[in-house]
């Protein structure tokens, strides 16, 4: 998202299966925080989502509050097992991940 020529907030949404992707480095510049930035990037990703026939988005976070505001609801990450086939596998904290998984259907 761009205001003045200066990006203020970039989201990313990575596909994960046939009907789960991903919302990613979901940031909005300090500066710009308490606008409703981020609300408007994770309706634009969910807009995405929706054009692309994705069911669920998922979002591993540490900003619970900010999903639930945005309609997402917790979700044991045992049952994402795309995302901890394809990505968490990998992670150092795969075996101890502080993060929690949340999501959100689409439509």
């Amino acid at each position: 998202m761009k205001e003045d020529e200066r990006i203020v907030g970039v989201a990313g949404l990575h596909v994960l299966g046939e009907d789960l992707a991903e919302i990613r480095s979901l940031v909005v510049s300090h500066t710009y925080a308490g606008r409703g930035i981020g609300r408007m990037l994770v309706n634009h990703v969910m807009e995405e989502a929706t054009k692309i026939n994705v069911r669920r988005v998922i979002s591993l976070t540490y900003e619970t509050v900010f999903f639930q505001k945005c309609g997402f609801d917790f979700i044991n990450k045992e049952a994402l097992p795309e995302k901890v086939w394809i990505d968490c596998r990998h992670c150092p904290k795969v075996d101890y991940c502080d993060e929690v998984a949340m999501v959100r259907y689409v439509g």
